[in-house]
């Protein structure tokens, strides 16, 4: 079911009381989504996710009749009429009918978020393996039977992320983040073909240019993972999180000299950008 918090959402131009958001989104929603970050009022990267979900509209499919700026602009009027300075706002298009001219509707609303405690970053987290497939891995779009599954398991296994394993035993991404291997000052990730690019992503493979780090991206074996020093993901909510075990085995992740110089690289990153984009 979507929640929205706070005391407003957007519906297309209009600006309504949170009270009837259950009246207009209902279970199952089908559609396309971002989730961005605010921090002190800014909407952390917003015109590079914008971008991600118009081009998740093409791949779908779906004809708009309006621009990214036309939504960039709800989502600050979103933060202003709320007054929330630090939050996640999720971004959503939802259609019924025909995709090539679906009864198509935006929504923007600030939705609950859970950031990962100081312990998370200063020590890693829990993630386990899953076998799953997207089926659409470049499009964002909701899959709550997927999702289901997936939350109740991280719930009995006491793990904070689940990394996605393909039919070749090969690891992807995670269920909500992409996760990086680090051997010596070689990096792996997934290619950008088989799985959602996320945000944080880009800016790591940036980061890691810059840093003169190798990155290969090629998916790793599930059964290699034990050759690996470190693991970390990323994504809008974590950021950049080392990885402490994935099932029964453990990385000194949090504790690993090139993942603590991309973690502090890019918080960098986004406080140059808060401050560049503050109103």
């Amino acid at each position: 079911m979507e929640i929205c918090t706070g005391n407003h959402f957007l519906m297309d131009d209009q600006i309504l009381p949170a009270s009837c958001f259950q009246y207009y989104l209902k279970e199952n929603t089908p559609g396309i989504y971002e989730v961005i970050r605010i921090i002190d009022s800014v909407p952390l990267f917003s015109e590079k996710h914008i971008n991600r979900l118009m081009n998740s509209a093409t791949r779908s499919d779906i004809t708009l009749a309006f621009s990214g700026d036309y939504i960039m602009k709800g989502i600050y009027d979103l933060v202003k009429i709320n007054g929330i300075l630090n939050g996640n706002v999720k971004v959503l298009l939802h259609y019924i009918g025909d995709k090539a001219n679906p009864d198509l509707h935006w929504y923007i609303y600030f939705i609950p978020h859970h950031y990962p405690a100081e312990e998370a970053y200063s020590e890693g987290v829990a993630v386990i393996l899953f076998w799953a497939e997207r089926a659409n891995p470049n499009v964002k779009a909701a899959n709550s039977d997927m999702r289901i599954t997936i939350d109740n398991e991280l719930k009995e296994r006491r793990a904070y992320e689940a990394l996605l394993v393909d039919s070749h035993g090969n690891i992807t991404e995670g269920s909500r983040s992409n996760v990086f291997f680090v051997k010596n000052q070689t990096l792996f990730t997934a290619s950008q073909d088989t799985i959602l690019p996320g945000i944080t992503r880009d800016a790591i493979l940036e980061i890691c240019k810059k840093s003169h780090y190798q990155v290969i991206e090629e998916r790793v074996p599930h059964e290699n993972v034990h050759l690996m020093d470190a693991v970390f993901i990323t994504g809008t909510s974590p950021k950049v999180l080392p990885v402490q075990r994935i099932d029964n085995f453990i990385f000194e992740s949090a504790r690993n000299p090139v993942v603590l110089n991309i973690i502090r690289a890019y918080n960098k990153l986004i406080n140059n950008y808060i401050q560049t984009n503050k109103l």
